[in-house]
């Protein structure tokens, strides 16, 4: 089954019940292979994989709740020729927890707690991307 280890249910369930119990057996394995290969940072805003956004996915929100793109401690690691540390002057590197929860260069609007079924830190998240984005690339990067 696709390098699956997860136990199938009994086939001698009633239909339903079996195709209940084999979803929960899908979601559980999910469960599992996100935990085992997804970053720290996008652990701590999705925390299971079941959890539903209030605002729809879109390319900037991917990249904040991933840590990928334009964060300078992402960059750095992948080879980039960039220093992580942050512009701010803060010392720290510039990694998602830095940028979303305590640079002050990006304090405005900052929802009192990060929490992704909250469509206030969605919106937050996708602000502070496009900033960092267009920073990066320039202002007529973004359509």
């Amino acid at each position: 089954m696709n390098g699956l280890k997860m136990s199938l249910p009994d086939r001698a369930l009633e239909s339903k019940e079996y195709v209940g119990a084999l979803k929960k057996c899908l979601i559980n394995e999910w469960q599992h292979c996100y935990e085992l290969r997804s970053s720290q940072w996008t652990r701590r805003m999705i925390p299971h994989v079941q959890i539903s956004l209030p605002e729809d996915m879109c390319f900037f929100l991917a990249q904040a709740l991933s840590g990928h793109g334009c964060f300078r401690q992402y960059r750095h690691r992948i080879g980039k020729p960039i220093s992580p540390a942050f512009p701010c002057g803060s010392g720290e590197n510039e990694s998602p927890s830095h940028i979303f929860e305590n640079c002050p260069r990006f304090k405005e609007g900052r929802p009192d707690a990060m929490n992704v079924e909250d469509a206030a830190t969605c919106r937050y998240m996708r602000k502070v991307m496009k900033n960092l984005w267009e920073e990066e690339n320039g202002p007529h990067s973004i359509v």
